[in-house]
Order: C-alpha cells, then structure tokens, then sequence
C-alpha cells in the first residue's frame, strides 16, 4: 500500500493535479472549439457565395470565393496537413473546375462544348461543398443557376459590350464614328463672311476692283 507523502493520501494528489490542469484542459477545449466554428464559418461563407452567384459567375465575388477554397478546405494542421474525406473531394473537384477555365477554347466553335463541361465541373464543386456543409442538395437544383432578373442579366451585358468597346477605343483599335448635323453660328458673322468672299470673287472675275492704299515708307 502506497505511503501518504507529505502526510497526503494519493487520491488527494490526483485531486490537487486534476484541480490544477483543470483550467489548461478548459482552455484548450476552448481554443479547439473556437477554431473549429472559425473553419466552419469560413466554409460556410464559401459555399454561401459561391451558391448565390453561380448564375453570374464573372463577378468578383465570386472569383474571390473561388480563390478561397483551398484555404478553407485545406484541413487540420497538426504537424501536416489532415483532411476530411469530404474536404479531399472539394479540394479534388476544385482542381479539376481550375484546370478546365485555364484551358479556354481559343477557337469560337469549341466554346459550346467548353461551356458545358464547366457547367458540369462547378456542379460537381457545388456537390461536393454542398455534402461537407451537410446539405442535400440534388444536383437538378444546383445546376438550374438561381434565380438571375432578365434586367440584371440585360445590364451586366451592356455594361461588359461598353467596356470592351471602350477599351478598343482607348488602344487605338477601334475609331469614335461622329456625324456632323448643325453648327451653330452667329447670322451676322456668317453675313460678312458671305459677303466677303462675293467681293473676293467680284474682283478675281474683273468685275470688280481691289482698293489698295499705298502707304509710303518713313524716310
């Protein structure tokens, strides 16, 4: 049997002890929880924008989002990197999805074709977020694009063609087409204009004479 040290039983060192690391233990338990609703929120926001905007996906919003996610999905960081089998699938469709927008069709006729894989890639995305966050979304619902006013669409469009058209301007590559209709003038000055060039042309056709005054020079 155990001799009390100090006149103290065992059970009641392992009391003080557990009263002592007590305090470390909350604090860790703390600090573990509070970065696990950070990674969360940041999944979350994520998700979110990229849910909100995938009907128009050239806004910064959304790049910003996308830029985000392999940050946000990295996983926990205990010595090396540890996902999820859930955060590996976002990050796996994520590389996909950006391997297919940096190869962009140079050729019109292929755009077609384009356009529809990176639909079906950022679905996949979408998915993969959509089963991290806990959410059943079907794929049907994702893909339909949200809900884009015909009057939003209208204007992002016009906004775009006017920048490019003035961007082509600016480089020289493309001329300002203008069109002259009415200039304004004064009907007193355009009278002796009008009646300058009648007396200029009378003396050119003899029919009338030049009045020059000679002046002599100082002597």
């Amino acid at each position: 049997m155990c001799q009390p040290l100090w006149g103290v039983e065992l059970k009641d060192w392992l009391t003080i002890a557990a009263i002592a690391i007590s305090p470390l233990v909350a604090l860790q338990v703390q600090e573990w929880l509070a970065k696990r609703k950070e990674r969360r929120g940041q999944k979350s926001w994520v998700f979110h924008t990229l849910m909100n905007t995938r009907g128009t996906r050239l806004t910064e919003l959304h790049v910003q989002a996308l830029n985000r996610i392999d940050l946000t999905f990295y996983g926990k960081r205990f010595g090396k990197q540890r996902q999820t089998s859930k955060e590996q699938a976002v990050t796996d469709a994520w590389r996909s999805y950006l391997a297919h927008l940096t190869a962009a069709p140079a050729d019109p006729a292929g755009q077609g074709v384009w356009n529809g894989q990176s639909q079906e890639l950022f679905v996949n995305l979408l998915v993969a977020m959509a089963t991290d966050a806990g959410y059943e979304f079907d794929r049907d619902q994702i893909s339909r694009g949200g809900y884009v006013p015909v009057a939003h669409g209208t204007a992002y469009t016009e906004q775009e063609v006017s920048r490019r058209l003035l961007l082509e301007v600016l480089v020289g590559d493309r001329a300002l087409k203008m069109e002259v209709t009415k200039i304004a003038t004064d009907p007193a000055v355009a009278a002796a204009v009008k009646d300058f060039y009648l007396r200029m042309a009378g003396a050119v056709d003899d029919d009338r004479a030049l009045n020059v005054k000679v002046t002599p020079p100082n002597v």
